[in-house]
């Protein structure tokens, strides 16, 4: 399965009914994440604590991440310029 993939809802809504499955071996399946070579959270990004804002509102979260301050090229599709990965989509990575 194939998604483009920015903070992660999109990305996630579509593979998280699967991922369960593949997790208990009842289902056979792989998932892509596509990325905005501006914003590779999940490639080149850190697993660690960040912030969700560039004003340090949100609580900490652990996901994979640019930093919450990163500066980056701005792109038409803004949606997928986000500098972290959602928490469960990066625990997924991690595992």
């Amino acid at each position: 399965m194939i998604g483009c993939l920015g903070g992660g809802s999109n990305f996630g809504g579509f593979i998280l009914p699967f991922a369960g499955e593949v997790l208990r071996g009842k289902r056979e399946c792989r998932f892509l994440a596509a990325q905005s070579e501006s914003a590779p959270n999940l490639s080149k990004g850190e697993y660690r604590y960040d912030y969700g804002d560039h004003a340090e509102k949100t609580p900490l979260l652990k996901m994979y991440t640019l930093g919450h301050q990163s500066d980056m090229p701005p792109i038409k599709a803004d949606g997928l310029r986000y500098h972290a990965a959602a928490p469960f989509i990066s625990y997924l990575k991690y595992l």
